[in-house]
């Protein structure tokens, strides 16, 4: 019983394994390009220590698009937020 190993298993048909690595590719792929989009709109800080985040190219479409679709369920969510406080003013 000492030198048994333990094994975790999970059994996927061959078409559901493909969707979820074509999933995380996609995942994957919109990650480094938010990565890129984010470090483009980078610059030196006034003490030339450290990067500095310049907001004003981050404000195009493509970064939100991004967003939308490495992770819908919390951008619906934060926008339906956004609505709920936009009706109550």
């Amino acid at each position: 019983m000492g030198n048994e190993k333990i094994e975790n298993r999970v059994i996927l048909s061959l078409d559901d394994y493909l969707k979820l690595r074509d999933k995380q590719y996609e995942t994957n792929k919109n990650i480094e390009e938010l990565l890129n989009v984010i470090y483009t709109a980078t610059e030196l800080n006034r003490d030339k220590t450290d990067l500095k985040i310049d907001g004003y190219y981050l404000k195009g479409e493509r970064i939100k698009l991004l967003i939308k679709e490495i992770d819908p369920e919390r951008y619906q969510k934060r926008l339906d937020i956004l609505k709920l406080e936009e009706d109550e003013e």
